[in-house]
């Protein structure tokens, strides 16, 4: 079995260190981490050592549990990570927003519609509030939503989500 550090070195990747700039801890560096559709999604977050650092590699794996199609498997990776991050105070939003739509597109892949629907919503509030409603990453969320409610038969064409 490939371990989460030798599978992070075979993809090809490059780490992108970020320190934030209220903060006086050393960042760790985080990894472009190939996502869905092809997309890459950078996600920038202090890390501490410890409990936060294996947080993130436990993302890393329902990521890639994701692009291999084994959704169950990445589901039982996102949900501890998520209520690791709803605990901890330090957490970056972005990065529980991005396990929030880690879930909503598992369940949307298991044509779990309903549960879906909940986890983007949750990562829309929160990418809305951070990054606001015309950047990438806010739209990648409306179209993933405005695409479960166009199966059920909505049309969204004049309305704005």
């Amino acid at each position: 079995m490939i371990t989460p550090e030798e599978w992070l070195q075979s993809i090809n990747t490059e780490q992108v260190p970020h320190k934030h700039p209220a903060s006086t801890e050393q960042a760790t560096p985080v990894l472009v981490k190939p996502l869905r559709d092809v997309q890459l999604l950078f996600i920038f977050a202090i890390v501490k050592r410890g409990k936060m650092d294996s947080v993130v590699r436990t993302i890393d794996i329902g990521d890639a549990c994701f692009c291999q199609g084994d959704y169950y498997r990445a589901l039982e990776h996102y949900f501890p990570v998520l209520r690791t991050l709803e605990r901890e105070p330090s957490a970056s939003p972005l990065v529980t927003a991005s396990v929030y739509y880690g879930i909503g597109a598992s369940y949307d892949r298991l044509n779990r519609s309903s549960d879906a629907l909940r986890y983007y919503h949750e990562a829309l509030d929160i990418k809305e509030n951070i990054l606001g409603q015309y950047h990438p990453e806010t739209a990648k969320i409306y179209r993933s939503v405005a695409r479960i409610y166009g199966s059920w038969g909505y049309d969204l064409s004049l309305i704005h989500i």
